[in-house]
């Protein structure tokens, strides 16, 4: 007489159901840390995708307590609550035919809302000028060898008083490598995407330089910027527990109906 012996648990369904466990574990664990520049605080994770690729640097909007509606040159850390630009004006900032200024402008001295309000950087040449003012900040958190540009929003000066000032030419520096060179055209904000550099350490001197010097066409040219954020435009979002989970799921069920197809009803074994 005989009987049919049950298969029992395969081996190769009782691994896929560990890696599952695993894979729901190591997301989890994953996606609950970020990590940022500066003391802007870490992005938030959100259900499906991290933003570990984005490089926030310190008071990236430039927002300054001693500014008010008015204009400040030179601001320091304590300026700017503790930490963020070095600001280098050459000359006695302000006006004069080899003077210059790297400053924080408010409200008084632009016309559409900036992106990080209220306060934005500002760089300015004087015609005759032969220095460059510059704004620069030491920035952490990239991965050598990735590649990564820097995006924030530029316009032209515009005051209650001048009107719209000609634009300046604003050199962007990261790494010791020049990524582009910008000129605002209009007191609108316009977003900047620079083009690529590859990381060579883990910090790195992030620089907006003015470059309009000499004999210009005009007395003074100014640049406004804002909201400046480093990007590696390269890097993979990374899944969330969900995702993995459930793509890990898709897997073992798919491999049961394959198993299932293959292997018999059962054993039969003499009773």
């Amino acid at each position: 007489m005989y009987k049919e012996k049950s298969p029992g648990r395969s081996p190769t369904l009782i691994v896929f159901a560990a890696m599952l466990a695993w894979f729901a574990s190591a997301s989890w664990a994953s996606s609950s840390s970020c990590t940022t520049s500066g003391n802007s605080g870490c992005a938030s994770v959100d259900a499906d995708f991290s933003a570990l690729s984005v490089i926030v640097p310190a008071n990236n909007d430039f927002n300054s307590s001693g500014v008010g509606t008015n204009y400040l040159y030179n601001p320091t850390i304590a300026d700017q609550g503790g930490s963020g630009w070095e600001f280098n004006s050459v000359g006695t900032a302000g006006g004069g035919s080899n003077d210059n200024g790297a400053l924080i402008y408010g409200s008084q001295w632009y016309a559409a809302t900036p992106p990080g309000g209220p306060d934005v950087a500002g760089l300015q040449q004087f015609s005759g000028s032969t220095q460059e003012a510059s704004i620069s900040q030491e920035v952490s958190g990239f991965n050598v060898g990735s590649l990564y540009d820097v995006n924030f929003y530029i316009a032209q000066r515009d005051d209650s008083f001048f009107g719209a000032e000609p634009g300046d030419a604003i050199e962007v520096v990261l790494g010791g490598q020049i990524l582009g060179t910008y000129t605002p055209k209009t007191t609108t904000w316009t977003p900047i995407t620079t083009g690529l550099v590859q990381a060579t350490s883990t910090s790195m001197d992030l620089q907006f330089v003015s470059t309009s010097t000499g004999l210009l066409s005009t007395p003074e040219v100014d640049a406004l910027f804002d909201d400046v954020t480093i990007d590696d435009p390269d890097a993979v979002p990374e899944p969330s527990s969900l995702t993995l989970a459930g793509g890990a799921l898709m897997l073992f069920v798919g491999l049961r109906k394959v198993l299932g197809k293959r292997a018999p009803a059962g054993n039969l074994t003499r009773a």
